[in-house]
């Protein structure tokens, strides 16, 4: 049954298919990156990153040197 199938046929349209899914993609995040308000991305880029290493996550006696609430 499959030896007829001819598959060379298949390369275009998949290529197509995949090209216009990435395009969508690119499409929605420049759209969405375009309509944020100004606050919003201020604030998304005031996040500090994260120096730890991969996974760690400090706990909650871990210094914060962003508050100023040390008991000494």
């Amino acid at each position: 049954m499959f030896k007829r199938l001819d598959l060379h046929e298949l390369h275009t349209p998949i290529a197509l298919i995949a090209f216009l899914f990435t395009l969508a993609v690119f499409a929605t995040a420049m759209v969405r990156a375009l309509k944020l308000h100004r606050d919003s991305a201020d604030q998304l880029a005031s996040l500090p990153l994260d120096d730890g290493p991969e996974g760690a996550r400090p706990g909650p006696d871990a210094p914060n040197p962003s508050r100023n609430d040390h008991h000494e």
